[in-house]
């Protein structure tokens, strides 16, 4: 197996395990002229603590930019 299709599957089963999402946001100002604020983030759905059947989402930031480095986390 090479060693994208192992972190590539490692990646999904993490995601799978969390019910997270990795995503890219910007700057509420931007558009096609510029970005601004540039993030990865990763999302995650939590049953709300003492409630049945509601979740919450609790987005973190990753990283700064454009892109996400061990040193990073």
């Amino acid at each position: 197996m090479s060693k994208a299709t192992e972190f590539k599957k490692e990646l999904k089963e993490l995601l799978s395990k969390y019910d997270a999402h990795i995503g890219f946001s910007v700057g509420e100002s931007s558009d096609t002229h510029g970005l601004y604020n540039e993030q990865i983030e990763v999302s995650f759905q939590e049953l709300q603590e003492g409630a049945r059947f509601k979740t919450v989402t609790q987005t973190v930031v990753l990283a700064d930019g454009w892109g996400v480095d061990k040193s990073d986390l």
